[in-house]
């Protein structure tokens, strides 16, 4: 799908899983996408796949989702915010 995809971070999800962050380009357009990709089955079976578990989004949406991820670390971690529809 990308003209230019970069790769900000991954961590692993589990023993099958990483989750990578991107910024891509696609039609003129940026975008940041937050993917599931699985690992080879074993070490030198090919390279990691995309899953179709993520999530792209426009770039100036950013800012709206790391305000919600904040909320939602406040909650899991027992501070102020009840979760609030927007």
């Amino acid at each position: 799908m990308t003209e230019k995809q970069v790769l900000i971070d991954s961590f692993k999800k589990n023993s099958r899983e990483v989750i990578k962050v991107c910024l891509q380009a696609w039609k003129g357009n940026r975008y940041v996408d937050l993917r599931s990709w699985l690992l080879p089955d074993e070490p030198g079976d090919g390279a990691e796949r995309p899953t179709p578990k993520g999530l792209t989004l426009h770039v100036e949406l950013l800012p709206r989702l790391i305000e919600a991820l904040r909320k939602a670390d406040e909650v899991v971690s027992g501070g102020s915010g009840e979760g609030k529809g927007q």
